[in-house]
């Protein structure tokens, strides 16, 4: 029997389970269990959140399978807390994006021959994605939007008609869905510090996070100050900046 099974329940049970553990249906059915799986992958579903459950040496009987033409094993016993941990722990990136990943000021360099000013300071600059592009690679870590540009889908100036989203998800040289995660809700008076808040307390399996942005005012306040990147719109995302988002992600320094 191997010594980590898995267990996937809803993102609303996870903060109950990691206090109290895995509990049995009690009453009057004798056969009450929990179900668990040998394989990491056979339960996850958009909106499940996997967990690591360590059954070795553990004083409950496991019988496999527990439904035919599946791995499930029924675990006749409560699972104590100490046992049950995160199976996957993110990192993950709020992203702003005018200021970020576009600016004022453009500086042509020898990597480009020409620039198209509009797409720098209203699009994506290249060279700025290619920053994103090289912390993502260097954390895994996926994108939650806490820019204003969540609010539209539409491209502008150049592909109206196409999600922004798809646009940078192909100049990031990921799929959409592998790389956004989701977008920060509405705070009532548009306080980004507390929208924040609010998306990390309903994401339990986020091991580590950055903000970058290039406003912070209504942000520092509410989070800790060496997980925000503050950007200059007039450059955008600098390679300093690149290095304090991979320590912030990364969690090295502290």
């Amino acid at each position: 029997m191997a010594k980590i099974l898995y267990h996937a329940t809803p993102r609303e049970n996870v903060k109950s389970i990691l206090k109290n553990g895995l509990l049995r249906c009690h009453g009057d059915h004798k056969s009450a269990f929990v179900f668990l799986s040998e394989d990491p992958d056979s339960w996850m579903d958009d909106g499940l959140v996997l967990l690591d459950v360590d059954v070795d040496g553990l004083d409950c009987r496991l019988t496999t399978p527990c439904i035919e033409n599946t791995d499930e094993i029924c675990v006749w016993g409560d699972i104590p807390p100490d046992r049950i941990k995160l199976h996957e722990r993110d990192k993950i990136l709020f992203l702003d994006i005018d200021g970020v990943l576009n600016c004022m000021y453009p500086t042509p360099s020898d990597d480009h021959e020409w620039i198209d000013l509009e797409e720098w300071r209203y699009g994506f600059n290249p060279e700025l994605v290619a920053r994103l592009r090289f912390i993502i690679a260097n954390t895994g870590c996926k994108i939650v939007v806490s820019s204003s540009w969540r609010h539209h889908k539409w491209y502008a100036p150049y592909q109206p008609d196409k999600n922004w989203r798809d646009v940078l998800a192909e100049k990031l040289r990921r799929e959409r869905d592998e790389i956004f995660v989701g977008e920060t809700p509405t705070d009532p008076k548009g306080i980004r510090g507390l929208e924040i808040n609010q998306w990390l307390s309903e994401h339990p399996e986020v091991e580590s996070f950055c903000v970058v942005d290039d406003e912070v005012v209504d942000i520092l306040p509410y989070i800790d100050n060496s997980k925000v990147v503050k950007t200059d719109m007039s450059v955008g995302l600098t390679k300093d900046g690149v290095d304090s988002i991979i320590e912030a992600l990364n969690g090295k320094g502290g």
